[in-house]
């Protein structure tokens, strides 16, 4: 996360320069008056800050999650148990019953009652 916020500030102030010296250029070849100049570099360097904060939440903010949500998910495999328990019945009139099945919004959830029975 920390490659992607200082990339996003170095192409953002790479971006900024280059925006800067295109827009001198093209005011440098004309004749105008010192207002007229200060007022279309006050207007071109709010649209710059604008394109570079842009470019800041786009590579620090989108990029990662974008990755993230389309890289594959990698589940590992469990080759032993881990940790046992005692299992005790779900219901206490159902003495054979270890396991409940929940379904919530056409997801199949399963409770197994690892810990006391009861009474």
């Amino acid at each position: 996360m920390l490659f992607f916020l200082y990339l996003s500030g170095i192409l953002a102030m790479l971006l900024g320069v280059t925006l800067f010296q295109r827009q001198s250029k093209k005011i440098k070849n004309k004749n105008y008056s010192d207002e007229l100049i200060l007022h279309y570099f006050a207007k071109k360097a709010t649209e710059n800050i604008m394109i570079m904060c842009l470019v800041v939440i786009i590579v620090s903010l989108l990029l990662p999650l974008l990755i993230w949500t389309l890289s594959p998910k990698e589940v590992g495999g469990v080759d032993k148990i881990i940790e046992t328990d005692n299992l005790s019945p779900i219901f206490p009139y159902n003495k054979n019953q270890y396991i409940k099945e929940v379904t919530d919004k056409d997801v199949k959830s399963y409770i197994v009652n690892v810990g006391e029975p009861f009474k």
